[in-house]
């Protein structure tokens, strides 16, 4: 009776560890705000959890003609959080983009990362300090290498219009980012 109820419990635990569910994955990179088409993916098999928030291939029609919330490598298996309204910027906000020398921001910074942007001074110019709690803040939506050969990034940023005002104005190599703790905003 005991060597029937461990080979029944072994089968149940075979069978729902072992079960695999086919789910969407990124066969390409996808930047923030771009429509993600059927070119963009690929089918893969997984074992995970059911509470794993992974979007099954059968709901291909939750993802295709809509756009990424956020800039993802290929090889995400995607889930509902990655994916953004049908519009970006989001309501109520503005787009902005800067031009960044290598040294002006963490290398930790990426997509979906709360930074506050400061103005750099000149080389040889003295700096006064600054006041991060002061300076405008704004969600990183991609970072992507500059058309010049600089090793600048150029990095899409997204942010309250009254932000974007103050960004905006700032020259091509003359931000620095600076990346917030959640909640820092």
């Amino acid at each position: 009776m005991l060597t029937l109820a461990g080979a029944g419990a072994f089968a149940v635990a075979y069978t729902h560890l072992g079960g695999r569910t086919s789910v969407i994955e990124l066969r390409s990179a996808v930047i923030a705000g771009q429509v993600i088409s059927v070119s963009d993916l690929r089918s893969v098999q997984v074992a995970a959890d059911s509470s794993v928030p992974l979007i099954p291939v059968a709901d291909a029609a939750k993802v295709i003609g809509h756009r990424a919330g956020v800039s993802l490598p290929a090889g995400t298996l995607l889930s509902e959080a990655d994916l953004g309204g049908t519009s970006v910027p989001a309501a109520g906000q503005a787009l902005v983009a800067l031009e960044v020398k290598p040294g002006s921001y963490p290398s930790q910074v990426a997509p979906g990362a709360s930074v506050a942007v400061a103005p750099v001074t000149a080389a040889g110019q003295s700096a006064s300090p600054v006041e991060v709690a002061s300076l405008p803040t704004a969600t990183v939506l991609s970072i992507t290498p500059a058309s010049n050969s600089s090793g600048d990034v150029e990095v899409s940023l997204q942010a309250s219009p009254s932000a974007a005002g103050q960004i905006a104005p700032i020259p091509a190599d003359g931000a620095q980012l600076i990346v917030l703790a959640a909640g820092d905003q």
